[in-house]
């Protein structure tokens, strides 16, 4: 989907259709219920505050299921960043539930006395989940190599948490009697749980039905490989354009565990059905991935993201700020320039610590000076040896104006890297006065 007034509809539609989703049972509660403007304020704080958590909660599973219609309209990585947002705005909600209702009953029993109703108590549970959600959380920024614990941990008590929640809520709302907000809590809880089986259960055991084989193994620079893959025969070719990312799950393997990772589609090949991600080994389960060999299986759900410069036809000079592996998607665009004979300016700035980090130099090298496109590579090194002759340090406002000369603010900055850089590039390209619209990014860690 192009960027154009339409796109900027369905966005708009998107956004407004989830705050009425949100709003759905707090507004009900106000229209059914008489009574409900003249009730007390913490009391109307407390039940107003678990009355938007639970919509939000309900809609968790669908921002995560990775559904191609949101990724069009957003890119998968935004829809998780919001997907975070929402479970921390949803936790702070329920906290506010308890401490709202006690403030209007300037009593503290719903958290120190043990002899409550034990629909209460089935909400005092709800508050241990979510406190234990948080702390899980927590742990996994510690400990990394927690995070497949992490996520079935994450994933399991967040449905409890969901069921929780509308149990303590029907026994205890006094306005769950009201069949229509019913209607909308069980209403709710079904999207939420058909979304969850979809994602995790019904979505894995297709794709298991149409896998794809490793095609070959190539090392790159240090530490970094490139995985070729083909579909079988049951599996239909990936259909990518240039910039886009995909999951990946090996299935039997030897040497990697049967866990899904997104990568980034390195390759275009417009000619045949295979397609690559270029990978560095980074962490327990990248730094494994030399160890896939030509024949083995995989499931492959893609293609995802908005980061592709054929998404926004208005652009026609370009700067790509690439930090490591980061050039991973811009080794896409940058074919898919070549092979369609696309004569467009673009100025690469690559940013790796040494000289042996740089990958595809040499293929970079071949691009650099012709006509399609019009590449300009400025390699930047952080620990250069005394024989480098580039650029050292890290990429500064100085240095883009140094290579690139005028008209910088009627560029388009395509950034992709570790997130400190990224953040740091895209402030300085706002200091240029480059509209916010053609500035775009893509980040590593959904």
């Amino acid at each position: 989907m192009k960027r154009s007034k339409t796109l900027a509809l369905a966005r708009v539609a998107a956004v407004c259709a989830y705050a009425a989703v949100v709003c759905a049972p707090a507004l009900a509660m106000y229209i059914i219920s008489p009574n409900a403007a003249q009730r007390t304020f913490f009391l109307q704080v407390g039940l107003f505050s678990s009355l938007l958590a639970f919509p939000m909660l309900a809609l968790q599973p669908v921002l995560s299921a990775r559904m191609k219609w949101l990724d069009r309209l957003f890119g998968l990585d935004r829809i998780y960043a919001f997907h975070k947002a929402m479970a921390i705005t949803s936790g702070v909600l329920l906290l506010i539930h308890p401490i709202a209702l006690s403030l209007d009953s300037m009593d503290l029993y719903l958290f120190t006395s043990l002899y409550l109703p034990w629909n209460i108590q089935i909400g005092k549970l709800g508050l241990l989940v979510l406190i234990v959600l948080i702390f899980a959380a927590l742990l996994q920024r510690v400990v990394h190599r927690t995070y497949e614990r992490w996520r079935w941990l994450h994933n399991l008590l967040a449905l409890v948490l969901l069921a929780v929640g509308i149990i303590h809520a029907r026994l205890s709302g006094r306005d769950m009697t009201s069949p229509p907000i019913q209607l909308i809590f069980y209403a709710l809880l079904a999207l939420g749980i058909g979304s969850y089986v979809a994602h995790k259960l019904i979505g894995p055991a297709r794709r298991e039905k149409r896998v794809f084989h490793v095609a070959g193994v190539a090392g790159e620079k240090r530490k970094v490989w490139t995985v070729t893959l083909k579909p079988s025969p049951g599996a239909r070719p990936m259909k990518h354009i240039p910039g886009q990312f995909q999951f990946i799950k090996p299935i039997g393997c030897k040497e990697l565990p049967d866990e899904e990772h997104p990568f980034t589609i390195s390759s275009y090949y417009p000619e045949n059905d295979l397609h690559a991600s270029t990978i560095k080994e980074s962490g327990d389960f990248t730094s494994l991935i030399g160890g896939l060999r030509p024949g083995e299986r995989v499931t492959v759900q893609g293609p995802f993201g908005r980061f592709s410069y054929l998404l926004y036809p208005d652009e026609n000079e370009f700067v790509f700020m690439a930090g490591g592996i980061g050039i991973t998607p811009f080794m896409s665009m940058l074919r898919h320039m070549a092979f369609s004979k696309a004569e467009v300016p673009v100025f690469l700035f690559y940013a790796n610590r040494t000289e042996e980090d740089i990958t595809f130099r040499e293929e970079l090298d071949r691009m650099a000076g012709g006509k399609s496109p019009k590449l300009t590579v400025v390699h930047v090194l952080e620990s250069p040896t005394t024989e480098w002759q580039h650029e050292t340090g890290r990429i500064s406002r100085q240095m883009i104006e140094k290579q690139i000369d005028g008209n910088i603010e009627k560029k388009a900055f395509y950034v992709c890297g570790p997130p400190p850089m990224m953040r740091k590039m895209i402030e300085i390209t706002r200091t240029f006065g480059v509209p916010r619209r053609h500035i775009h990014w893509e980040r590593f860690a959904l």
